[in-house]
């Protein structure tokens, strides 16, 4: 008894000189676990590359995609089209084509795969408009954007299969116009044309006439998607045809049109 009460009484006295900071942890006293006892680690796959190789795939055919959209945008509008841009300001600072201008409509609307625009020009005050019937007979709804910016409703009353025109009406008054030439132009005559290629608006461009015809006229002018319905003006002012398409002569692209005297024999009665 005696004996354990002294031994008690070291162990105290040793625990009293221990330093704090030499005390033993209270984890010290806990059971010690195994590392057999720890469930093992799931080892990572090693990465082989694949991943890398996906995204230079992933890459390569996104810069083919862009590619192919570029060489598609540049084949169908060369770098020779933006010359026209050029010609055309020059010729607008002109007073008479400003005045001409001023007839041009852009045709607008919603076709059955895409959204079409044209172009179209006034030819009575009262609101009448020609263009070509392949840019509204697919139109649920003709929008014609004036010259003022306004925008109007178009209603068709009457369109020529065999000579691609088209004829509508918008519901306004005291419209500038232009008028239509009695005959057709004579070979080598100067003309302009006036339009809305490639999303620009009231495009002009200059020309001669290479032939013409009772139905049809070819003229010297770049045409591009947009022109279709642009007028041809002479030097008087006068429309002697009405593009609706291009043709590649081999000497460049020539301007298509249907010519005056098929334009009046077409117009609906009720504009005569």
């Amino acid at each position: 008894m005696f004996q354990k009460d002294k031994d008690r009484g070291e162990l105290d006295e040793d625990l009293m000189e221990l330093d704090p900071d030499e005390q033993p942890d209270p984890e010290d006293f806990l059971p010690s676990v195994s590392r057999s006892d720890t469930p093992p680690r799931k080892k990572r796959p090693k990465r082989t590359g694949q991943r890398p190789l996906v995204k230079l795939i992933a890459l390569g055919i996104a810069f083919l995609l862009v590619f192919r959209v570029l060489a598609v945008a540049l084949d169908n509008v060369s770098l020779q089209a933006f010359d026209f841009m050029e010609t055309s300001q020059e010729l607008s600072g002109e007073e008479e084509v400003q005045a001409w201008k001023q007839s041009i409509v852009t045709l607008q609307g919603q076709g059955p795969f895409s959204r079409t625009s044209g172009t179209g020009f006034i030819i009575e005050d009262s609101g009448l408009i020609v263009t070509n019937q392949h840019v509204v007979e697919d139109l649920a709804v003709v929008a014609v954007e004036t010259y003022d910016g306004e925008m109007h409703q178009g209603e068709i009353i009457s369109m020529s299969d065999d000579y691609d025109l088209a004829f509508l009406t918008i519901d306004a008054n005291n419209l500038p116009t232009l008028p239509l030439a009695e005959e057709n132009g004579d070979t080598g005559d100067v003309v302009y044309v006036i339009g809305n290629p490639l999303a620009f608006t009231r495009v002009a461009n200059e020309g001669q006439v290479i032939s013409s015809s009772e139905e049809e006229t070819l003229v010297t002018a770049p045409i591009y998607s947009g022109n279709s319905g642009s007028p041809v003006i002479n030097e008087d002012g006068e429309v002697v045809a009405v593009i609706f398409a291009s043709r590649d002569s081999g000497n460049g692209s020539h301007g298509v049109a249907v010519s005056v005297e098929q334009v009046r024999e077409d117009m609906p009665q009720a504009a005569d």
